[in-house]
């Protein structure tokens, strides 16, 4: 009987375990609930279906609070489980959000931050918009808007370069336009049509429109770092400063600790004029190593994201301070006179209407006996705003020539002779300067008369005529292009043109 009473207790046991490991499994739904919600604190979610991503899946996007950059979280989430549930990007500067998402009741959500609050939302239907207004930027700038009178004001941080306004019905907005450091702003524009020249304007939208504020470079704009660009020393170390877009600067440091070996920091910041100062982040510092004949051999990354300040003073002079730092020491470097690759003064013909001058931007200034260049000699070639000016109209012209260049080097290539090369080069000339009034008929009329009294016809001197003025095909060559070598000396371009000189037979 006790056989038969521990017999049955064991078979019981046994049903009893393997009920116990089939247990049932969770009711695991595919996420289909999505669209727009909203809790009473009009705190904003948004679910989406993603499938034309390389992951479909679901967007969450979440607004908690007024600010729409700084409070606002967006982001794929996966499904786990019967929720959606993973981390948040900021859309500003704020942590990320490890946030679950799941239903609530029959239509709403449940927003369960990490280590935070949990927020209930129900289903908002977002009114249909009947009057579409977009605002764009053309150009170099910022706009904001706002609804009422008063105008808005530009973020530094999170400036605007376009906007979506979706409207149920008419409603009063304003507008506001800010052009980047080096632009200008030039007008509004409201469908393809001029619709305003001030900045800013209050305006009722009370049908679609599409808005566009218009900046262009400024003209007369100068980097604030071309007044710092060159280069630097401090001990062993060497820095190169250039200026970049507006007010932005590259600079270069390198510490040499071998005749092979140097560590070298890349830095790229935006000056701050008024203390004159670079706060800069997203530095690299590196390691390189080279052979005996100047090769890199070997790069290495020490670090990225670094960080530090560089402080221009009035001495030409710099303090950079590395907030990483070993020793915790700022280096002081000095600016070193500029010093061309190619020495002009090995260039008689480019030394004939210049002088040197230690104190000029670029080591030369006019000769103010010159007479090519002496109504030049009086300016302030010591003033980088001045040099940097007339380097940029230098510049300029020489690229107004570039078909004439491209045509010599082309066919010095082919082995054309001299002769072959100063026709071509003469007779694109002629072409050019026709070209250059273009939307001047007055201009253009006065210039074909002149030629056809000069020379008696409209296109201007032949090749064989400007042969027989100058004597020979070289001189035909070298004057098609007026290449003065000594004003490019004194604008800083002398290195950037030398192989045109050794094209035109001016140097070896």
């Amino acid at each position: 009987m006790k056989k038969r009473i521990c017999l049955l207790l064991a078979v019981c046991m046994v049903f009893t375990l393997a009920a116990c490991g089939k247990q049932a499994k969770p009711d695991i739904r595919e996420w289909t609930r999505q669209g727009y919600f909203m809790d009473e604190k009009d705190n904003m979610l948004s679910v989406t279906r993603m499938d034309d991503v390389d992951e479909p899946g679901w967007y969450v996007s979440v607004l908690l609070g007024e600010d729409w950059i700084e409070d606002a979280w967006g982001g794929m989430l996966p499904q786990e489980g019967n929720s959606l549930h993973g981390a948040l990007p900021s859309s500003g500067s704020r942590d990320d959000l490890t946030v679950t998402v799941s239903e609530e009741g029959e239509d709403g959500l449940l927003l369960a931050v990490e280590g935070g609050e949990t927020y209930h939302f129900n289903r908002y239907e977002m009114p249909e918009a009947t009057i579409i207004v977009t605002a764009n930027t053309e150009g170099w700038g910022y706009i904001a808007y706002a609804e009422g009178e008063d105008f808005p004001e530009i973020g530094t941080e999170y400036p605007t370069q376009s906007a979506y306004i979706g409207l149920a019905e008419p409603a009063v907005y304003s507008f506001a336009a800010r052009p980047q450091a080096g632009n200008i702003f030039v007008k509004w524009t409201k469908n393809g049509e001029d619709f305003s020249t001030e900045p800013q304007f209050t305006a009722l939208l009370d049908e679609s429109a599409d808005y566009i504020a218009v900046f262009e470079e400024d003209p007369d704009w100068l980097s604030p770092v071309i007044y710092h660009a060159g280069e630097y020393q401090c001990g062993r170390a060497h820095a190169a400063v250039r200026h970049a877009g507006f007010e932005d600067a590259w600079i270069t440091i390198q510490w040499g600790s071998s005749a092979w070996e140097l560590t070298q920091w890349d830095i790229f910041g935006t000056l701050e004029a008024d203390t004159q100062t670079i706060a800069y982040s997203g530095c690299t510092k590196s390691n390189l190593v080279y052979d005996d004949n100047g090769e890199l051999q070997s790069q290495e990354t020490v670090y990225e994201g670094g960080t530090g300040t560089i402080v221009f003073h009035g001495d030409g002079t710099f303090t950079w301070h590395e907030d990483q730092s070993e020793s915790g020491n700022d280096l002081v470097f000095e600016r070193l006179p500029f010093v061309y690759e190619h020495d002009p003064r090995d260039n008689p013909e480019a030394m004939k209407d210049i002088v040197e001058n230690p104190d000029a931007v670029y080591g030369f200034s006019p000769d103010p006996e010159s007479t090519r260049l002496g109504v030049y000699a009086d300016y302030d070639w010591t003033d980088p705003a001045f040099v940097t000016k007339a380097q940029n109209e230098r510049r300029a012209y020489h690229e107004s020539m570039d078909s004439m260049t491209d045509i010599l080097y082309r066919m010095r290539e082919e082995g054309a002779s001299i002769e072959e090369m100063a026709r071509a080069v003469s007779e694109e000339r002629n072409r050019l300067r026709l070209a250059s009034y273009e939307n001047d008929p007055e201009g253009l009329a006065q210039v074909k008369r002149s030629n056809l009294e000069t020379y008696g016809h409209e296109e201007g001197p032949t090749p064989d005529e400007l042969f027989a003025k100058y004597g020979s095909w070289t001189a035909v060559l070298q004057k098609a292009f007026s290449s003065n070598m000594g004003m490019d000396a004194c604008c800083g371009l002398y290195d950037e043109y030398y192989q045109l000189y050794i094209e035109l037979g001016y140097v070896e």
